[in-house]
């Protein structure tokens, strides 16, 4: 739930309206190390209360997904101090849903190149820890049903990262994203609760006996984070279009936006804005 941590009081607030910034403000906030006073979340779900970061933020989009990143790096950090590192963590990185191409916020592709700068931050500084020889990182998106592909539309990503997962692999196996968590499952030895969970495929063909412990270097995106997507007033035909549609769109909810309107707008602005649509 939205809140903000308070340094004085040690906790997170609530936030008032007034309190949510811009995604500029934000941006600026994570350049000048201000960050940590301004973000913050509540579970809503009391019985998740105690295992949930009050300092990590809430989802939304106007955070960027360094902040994130920032936060969980601190965290990780004061745990593998107390030797007290969590055995499940989950964490959500929102960048890759992007604004569309509404006017003051990055471009798509800036904003994707957002998440991937953060995720590639985590996984390098896992693989320096001395948690690496243990760990596993399970990758994929919330949105498998938004937008088509080459092959499918109704199919997404998934990345395994481990010192026991197979290198320079592509994985054609059927899994979903019940297999990711019956995988969980089987690690910690949780029963199935569920008859989903019971007949999904533990995702078994990644893993192998060898491990390989070279870390991760992380690659920095040749895309600039604050690429801006331009004024209305700079747009014509199917581009303004594009930018009027996305300002309608209420993007303080991840997946609030029209799905089949957005990926059209995302599309174009990543093949280019006289480039046919895919039929499925």
């Amino acid at each position: 739930m939205p809140a903000r941590w308070d340094p004085v009081k040690q906790n997170a607030v609530d936030m008032n309206e007034s309190d949510n910034l811009s995604w500029t403000e934000y941006w600026q906030a994570y350049k000048n190390g201000t960050w940590p006073a301004v973000v913050g979340s509540r579970s809503g779900v009391p019985a998740l209360a105690p295992y949930s970061s009050k300092r990590f933020p809430y989802p939304t989009l106007a955070i960027n997904d360094q902040i994130r990143a920032e936060e969980w790096l601190r965290e990780f950090g004061e745990f593998e101090k107390s030797g007290g590192i969590p055995q499940l963590s989950i964490i959500s990185l929102n960048s890759d849903h992007t604004h569309g191409t509404s006017p003051t916020v990055p471009r798509p592709r800036a904003m994707v190149a957002d998440n991937d700068l953060a995720l590639g931050r985590i996984v390098e500084r896992i693989t320096k820890s001395n948690a690496w020889a243990h760990s596993l990182i399970l990758v994929t998106e919330d949105d498998a049903q938004d937008g088509v592909d080459h092959v499918d539309g109704y199919r997404t990503l998934a990345l395994a990262i481990g010192p026991h997962i197979r290198r320079d692999v592509v994985d054609s196996n059927h899994y979903n994203h019940t297999s990711m968590i019956r995988t969980i499952q089987q690690i910690f030895r949780i029963p199935q609760r569920t008859r989903a969970l019971e007949a999904a495929r533990p995702m078994t063909s990644i893993f192998t006996a060898k491990a390989d412990l070279t870390p991760y270097q992380l690659q920095t995106p040749k895309v600039a984070l604050d690429e801006m997507n331009p004024p209305v007033r700079a747009l014509a035909g199917r581009q303004l279009w594009a930018a009027r549609q996305s300002m309608a769109m209420n993007f303080k909810a991840l997946d609030d936006a029209p799905a089949e309107t957005l990926n059209k707008i995302l599309w174009w602005d990543a093949k280019g804005w006289n480039t046919p649509y895919p039929k499925r």
